[in-house]
């Protein structure tokens, strides 16, 4: 009888130890700019490591890559390349619509909102209204990033219903740091670019760069900008560790809103960036920029993107973008 009780419970203890098996290594990829400060303070400060080691697993390895665009974000997770991606939000509902029955991709928590601008040095350009089919507009990735979503949401405001791609076939991709030095050096072929922080502070700093609009103005208010998202296999196969990403996440938002100051000191640090620390921190000070995990107005981007014929299925609810961990939250 000992025997038999000492074998199942041997046996017990092995089950549990598989059902607790989860990756010890995580990939994750992400893009350039103060918009995925989140993501760099989870890096640098080891926050990931940490909260999966305090909810009793080994402590993974993980590997950070940069990639620009949420084009080629996408491609990275639907390839393996990638555990979880960084993205824009748009890029992230397209890639949830028509994944669902395969990838079933879904975010774990927002990075926080954050305005994008759409700048130009050309004096004769005060509105969107004003571009001619001469004039080239440079979006980080053509059609999908949310750039190029809000530039149709702004078209349809300004040109009238179903003009939404009145712009589009102007769009051109280029990466954030590029379409900067195009404006500022007054080289390119660019007449405007839609930008993000810290390149947009640095371009209004050049008297001859105005802003034509704000992201903000066209969701009349603030909105997610960027979220982390995995596929339905990585999460679920790793409950414990999603949700100590969760945590992790949650907790650099509270280091970043706690210290403005260290967290832009931590951002120059890891990006090798040339900017001034106090130039960095006062773009996290600015009180537009709202660093937290609750998505705000996304799901006026989602029901964009289904009136348009962008997304085949539309969601219900903010929530069935998200995987469990948020569902407590007050999100939009």
């Amino acid at each position: 009888m000992r025997s038999a009780l000492a074998t199942l419970g041997l046996i017990t203890a092995l089950s549990v130890g598989v059902a607790r098996a989860e990756t010890s290594q995580i990939h994750i990829a992400m893009q350039p700019g103060i918009g995925q400060l989140p993501m760099t303070v989870l890096h640098a400060e080891g926050l990931i490591e940490a909260a999966v080691e305090r909810r009793g697993l080994p402590r993974p390895t993980i590997e950070w890559s940069e990639l620009a665009g949420g084009a080629a974000l996408n491609e990275a997770l639907i390839a393996g390349r990638a555990d979880l991606v960084a993205a824009g939000i748009t890029p992230m509902i397209q890639l949830w619509s028509r994944s669902r029955a395969s990838l079933g991709t879904r975010s774990i928590a927002a990075l926080g909102s954050m305005p994008m601008f759409l700048l130009s040095a050309d004096p004769r350009i005060t509105t969107i209204r004003d571009f001619g089919p001469k004039d080239r507009i440079a979006v980080p990735a053509v059609g999908v990033s949310i750039h190029a979503i809000v530039l149709q949401m702004a078209a349809e405001q300004s040109f009238g219903d179903g003009k939404w791609s009145t712009l589009s076939d102007q769009t051109v991709g280029m990466n954030f740091a590029d379409a900067a030095i195009s404006l500022m050096t007054r080289s390119g072929t660019v007449t405007a670019a839609f930008s993000v922080s810290p390149f947009q502070e640095q371009q209004l700093e050049d008297p001859h760069i105005h802003r034509v609009l704000s992201s903000y103005d066209v969701l009349g208010g603030p909105h997610t900008q960027a979220v982390l998202y995995a596929t339905a296999r990585f999460h679920d196969d790793n409950p414990e560790t999603s949700a100590a990403i969760f945590e992790a996440l949650d907790q650099a938002m509270r280091i970043i809103r706690a210290d403005p100051k260290a967290a832009a000191a931590i951002y120059v640090k890891i990006e090798q960036s040339p900017l001034d620390p106090a130039f960095v921190e006062g773009i996290v000070r600015d009180p537009d920029h709202v660093f937290t995990i609750v998505p705000q107005n996304i799901q006026k981007f989602a029901d964009f993107l289904y009136r348009t014929g962008q997304i085949k299925v539309p969601p219900k609810f903010w929530t069935d973008l998200f995987f469990g961990e948020i569902a407590g939250r007050s999100g939009s």
